[in-house]
């Protein structure tokens, strides 16, 4: 059961703006490119457009939560939509900034289905059936300039904008500030990642992400991350 006071008990206002950019040729850790390097020019201008299409796959383990994000851009980004074939009773589950906010497949149709999850939102999924089972995500690789902003002092349910594979501050740019708090799902627990200025550094070690990662962010003070994402 997911509580918001026990796993999180284990454990100067600033902005960073953080710029990726990504060779074709290796694109993105994990995603499988459906249509790398669309190269479209318009008519009658010299404006030219790179769109990176392509999808990426998370495993959702026989009666478990997973956290996860979609990381690619859709036309329509509401639960209904992104799960459209997932098992029954399957539950959809995010976070209000206060409390878990679910969402349950059942008989066929949602609870409400109509919330949207665009990329740099995180959520549970749970898996309540005896059988694993694997959501897709499909759609556009996001390039544009992206923020998130957090509050101090306030739990926020996020992932990254783009599904790649790295360490959160040095990869990705997270304005790390003293003490703030990193919360990751393992699967069955929560495992904290903090910054300490003693060290200085993260606590145990520098939060990794893999593909397809959600994880909480606890700050000290307020933040903004900026990241601009670039498909060469």
């Amino acid at each position: 059961m997911l509580t918001v006071n026990n796993p999180f008990a284990i454990v100067a206002s600033h902005t960073v703006t953080h710029t990726t950019q990504i060779m074709r040729t290796k694109t993105l850790l994990g995603l499988a490119v459906l249509a790398a390097g669309a190269l479209t020019s318009m008519a009658q201008s010299n404006v030219y457009s790179l769109n990176v299409v392509g999808y990426y796959n998370v495993t959702c383990a026989a009666n478990k939560y997973t956290l996860t994000a979609n990381q690619l851009v859709q036309t329509n980004s509401q639960v209904q939509t992104l799960f459209a074939t997932v098992p029954d009773n399957t539950q959809i589950i995010g976070w209000t900034g206060s409390a878990f906010a679910p969402d349950t497949f059942s008989g066929g149709v949602w609870d409400d289905g109509t919330e949207s999850y665009l990329p740099g939102a995180g959520f549970f999924i749970k898996n309540n059936t005896g059988t694993p089972f694997t959501q897709t995500f499909v759609g556009e690789v996001n390039q544009n300039t992206n923020t998130l902003n957090f509050t101090s002092g306030q739990y926020k349910l996020v992932g990254l904008w783009t599904p790649q594979a790295g360490l959160l501050q040095t990869d990705f740019g997270y304005p790390a500030g003293n003490f703030d708090l990193i919360i990751k799902w393992t699967g069955a627990a929560y495992a904290t990642y903090t910054f300490d200025p003693t060290l200085p550094g993260w606590d145990p070690e520098e939060p990794p992400v893999v593909v397809g990662d959600g994880f909480f962010v606890k700050p000290t003070g307020a933040r903004t991350w900026t990241r601009s994402i670039k498909v060469q």
